[in-house]
């Protein structure tokens, strides 16, 4: 069997596992083929049922944000090397010459390994909010961003407070207070 040549600039164990997904892709299984297991030699047709599996629990993986949320921090980093798995073998078989179809499969997962990034992100945040709420003082980065001047502004307890002078005017010259005729 004719190989071609890969970069050698890839891992050693990417090269046999490239070698060995091109034998399964250029054997094409034939369910009407009567010499099954000697033609295919060790890829038989359990291999073809379990790479098919393996494909629709793969499918499985991918859900939406909303659905994520609801799984705890273990479960999520679980899918997400499960989903970093699957783009390593995508990208695999993209060397190996694959279809076009498995190109767009590449986009998918790498949107569905954004996704679950971004949910662990954020509820990681979360519950670091939860826990500054009570605290004196929050990280910044947790802080509200604002404006820098909307920052810097009084806050509405040191905008109410008197200096000295204030306060001594305010007992020597109290507010008038006039009786209005009804």
């Amino acid at each position: 069997m004719v190989r071609t040549s890969i970069r050698p600039s890839i891992h050693p164990c990417l090269v046999i596992f490239t070698h060995l997904l091109m034998d399964v892709i250029l054997l094409r299984y034939d369910p009407h083929d009567t010499l099954k297991s000697p033609s295919l030699g060790w890829f038989n047709v359990d291999i073809w049922d379990n790479l098919n599996s393996w494909q629709q629990m793969m499918d499985g993986l991918k859900a939406t944000a909303t659905e994520l949320r609801n799984k705890n921090k273990a479960e999520l980093v679980k899918l997400l090397d499960e989903a970093k798995q699957e783009l390593a073998s995508l990208r695999v078989q993209k060397v190996a010459g694959s279809s076009s179809s498995k190109l767009q499969e590449i986009g998918q997962a790498r949107r569905h390994v954004a996704t679950l990034l971004t949910v662990i992100n954020q509820t990681q945040r979360e519950q670091l909010r939860l826990f500054y709420q009570k605290k004196k003082f929050t990280p910044l980065d947790l802080r509200v961003k604002k404006t820098r001047a909307m920052r810097r502004a009084l806050t509405p307890f040191e905008r109410s407070l008197k200096t000295v002078k204030e306060q001594k005017k305010a007992l020597a010259f109290p507010a008038r207070k006039y009786a209005v005729k009804a």
